[in-house]
This record gives C-alpha cells, sequence and structure tokens, in this order.
C-alpha cells in the first residue's frame, strides 16, 4: 500500500473510530437508564453485564483511536501493537495458555448441559439467560486464548 493510501486509511479509520467512540457513550447513556428502570433484580443484573461489556468496548476503541491518532500503529501489526508484543512472552506463558483452553473448553460443555438441565423445570428458566451469557463469555475466552496461542 502506498503512503497516500496508508494516509487515506488511517484518516478514513479515525473517523470511523471517532463516530462510533460517540455511538458507544450514548448507548452507555441509555443502557444506565434502563438499569434503574427497572424493579426487576434479573433485569438490572442483565443491564449491568452490558454496561460492563460496552464500558470495555468504548475504552479499547478510544485506544485504537488514540494509537492511530498520535502514529502508534505499525500498519503490519495489530490495531493494538502499542500494548506490547505477545510473541516475546515469558517463558510458560503458551503452557499455560493451553492449560486454561482446556478448562474454558470443559467449561462451555459443562454450561450446555447445565443450560439443558434448567430448562426442565420452570422454576429455573429465567436463570437460562445468565448461563448463555457465560457461554458467550466462555466462547470469547476461548477466543482470546486462541488468539494469544498463535502470538507465542
Amino acid at each position: 500500500m502506498r503512503v497516500s493510501d496508508l494516509d487515506q486509511w488511517s484518516s478514513t479509520l479515525t473517523t470511523y473510530l471517532s463516530h462510533h467512540i460517540d455511538a458507544e457513550r450514548d448507548a452507555l447513556s441509555a443502557y444506565q437508564t434502563l438499569e434503574h428502570a427497572s424493579d426487576d433484580t434479573l433485569v438490572a443484573h442483565l443491564v449491568r453485564s452490558i454496561i460492563a461489556d460496552e464500558t470495555r468496548h468504548h475504552q479499547l476503541f478510544v485506544e485504537m483511536h488514540s494509537a492511530l491518532a498520535t502514529g502508534l500503529v505499525d500498519r503490519n501489526a495489530s490495531p493494538l501493537a502499542h500494548l506490547g508484543d505477545l510473541s516475546r512472552s515469558e517463558p510458560g506463558v503458551r503452557e499455560l495458555t493451553e492449560q486454561l483452553l482446556k478448562i474454558e473448553n470443559e467449561d462451555l460443555r459443562e454450561l450446555g448441559e447445565l443450560r439443558h438441565r434448567l430448562g426442565e423445570v420452570v422454576d429455573t428458566r429465567r436463570w437460562i439467560p445468565l448461563v448463555e451469557m457465560m457461554e458467550l463469555d466462555t466462547k470469547k475466552h476461548i477466543k482470546m486464548l486462541s488468539f494469544i496461542l498463535d502470538l507465542t
């Protein structure tokens, strides 16, 4: 890619990230309103989980925007290259990551079984969305650990 193309790419991506940061900020405000609009503890718990995710997403977008705006991004590297280089990780990181990956895969299997069992009893069906959230989080953890393995 030519330098002018890279500059255009960086400018376009910076603009996109700026707009998304604003949208995330608005969404966070709306979620905070929703959190206080319901007396249902399950609703409040679910919305607090979303708020935590959206807060983390917002911070990542701010970091990516900052890296682009300050020229800290190696165009051939990860968008968060300024956060460190996992290819030079400490000894044992790969082995521990592999162990955690096994634990997360087993956890995913067990959560699927739990979700199925919860559906059998009316009183526990409200818990199904919570278990499904844990399944999604576990899948996310598996993706992240796999990414770490790719880097080590």
